[in-house]
């Protein structure tokens, strides 16, 4: 069960913390709260295009998007469903670092998740019955 950091080397680690993949069978709890910080990650859901999150007060209250989405800086909890949450790979972005990539401040993503879709466009028709696939050497 891999769970991989890669930090980027020059002239990607001016705008990128991180690279990360992580891979783990569904875990004994389906929900799990994220603690807010303050970077802009890229989140690309490789098992299921889905990411389900829920209302930090009322977990009963989810919020589904597509399996490609972008997290904000948070100032507050979020939580996530730990189901879908099996096969991720992430770009965890510098301050601002994320500026040139997604054309819009940061600020504006404050405390939020988008579809990637919503920010980059429709990338096009996809194959029927085809996803991405979770098998890591």
């Amino acid at each position: 069960m891999p769970n991989l950091h890669f930090k980027p080397g020059p002239p990607l680690s001016r705008f990128v913390e991180m690279l990360w993949y992580y891979e783990h069978p569904p875990r004994i709890h389906q929900k799990e709260r994220l603690m807010p910080d303050g970077c802009i990650s890229l989140i690309i859901n490789l098992e299921e295009d889905e990411t389900r999150l829920y209302d930090a007060d009322d977990v009963n209250k989810v919020r589904k998007l597509s399996g490609c989405s972008v997290c904000g800086p948070h100032t507050k909890s979020f939580v996530i469903d730990t189901d879908e949450q099996t096969c991720i790979i992430g770009v965890s972005f510098r301050p601002a670092g994320a500026v040139p990539f997604l054309k819009l401040p940061s600020d504006e993503l404050h405390n939020q998740h988008v579809e990637l879709e919503d920010l980059w466009g429709t990338p096009g028709p996809r194959t029927p019955g085809t996803r991405a696939r979770c098998d890591m050497p």
